[in-house]
């Protein structure tokens, strides 16, 4: 496959993985009160380096604890998000999880481990992309079903938080970064996650829209 392919396709791994919570982009609450999805880029300090991460925002038309089943529920997405084929959680306490995840994109698998960190007070999830060593210590405490990541995937790491607004509004923000092990251009990364950012959040919004109206 062109390398030009696999660099569009790594970088669609950005619609599922997310940034821990800042305040450096505020929401914009003309644009959000139409049902729009805001999208924005902020620098942000990377163990490679300064990086620039893409941030979505929209607001979900369902109360937060309706929002946080959903979001929560990491092994259902695989039937609405675009490009997912599952997530699989192998293990899970109250505070953290181990997830599977693997996307289908132009025909390849793109598998990657990941470890969830919980905040419940704070309505947000973490997580990042788990290295091989990690995983060995992970198989030695008897957790089974992890894949190595994807050879051209050198990290991955992000957050998703929840922000009440009223009874049956909730701001959610999305925010992503992705390091892949090719001379892909930054600029060029940052270009394709915010067009394919609003994927991910337009499907969660659709899936709670749904939910909704079985209710």
């Amino acid at each position: 496959m062109p390398w030009a392919k696999v660099s569009v396709f790594l970088s669609f791994l950005s619609v599922t993985i997310f940034l821990p919570y800042s305040e450096a982009i505020e929401p914009d609450w003309d644009l959000l009160n139409q049902g729009e999805i805001q999208i924005a880029v902020e620098p942000f300090e990377a163990v490679e380096g300064s990086k620039k991460r893409a941030v979505a925002m929209v607001v979900l038309p369902v109360g937060i604890d309706a929002a946080w089943k959903v979001l929560h529920n990491w092994d259902a997405m695989g039937k609405y998000v675009p490009n997912l084929k599952y997530y699989r959680t192998v293990y899970q306490s109250d505070t953290e999880k181990y997830i599977a995840g693997r996307l289908r994109i132009l025909f390849i698998n793109i598998d990657y481990p990941l470890l969830v960190l919980i905040n419940h007070d704070k309505s947000e999830h973490t997580w990042r992309l788990l290295t091989k060593d990690e995983l060995l210590e992970v198989e030695k405490q008897g957790i089974k079903g992890l894949l190595p990541a994807h050879f051209l995937i050198k990290n991955v790491n992000g957050n998703w938080k929840l922000t009440p607004i009223d009874a049956n509004h909730t701001l959610l923000r999305h925010s992503t970064l992705l390091s892949t092990k090719m001379p892909i251009p930054q600029a060029v990364e940052i270009y394709i996650i915010k067009l394919t950012l609003p994927n991910f959040i337009a499907a969660v919004r659709q899936r709670l829209i749904e939910l909704d109206q079985t209710e």
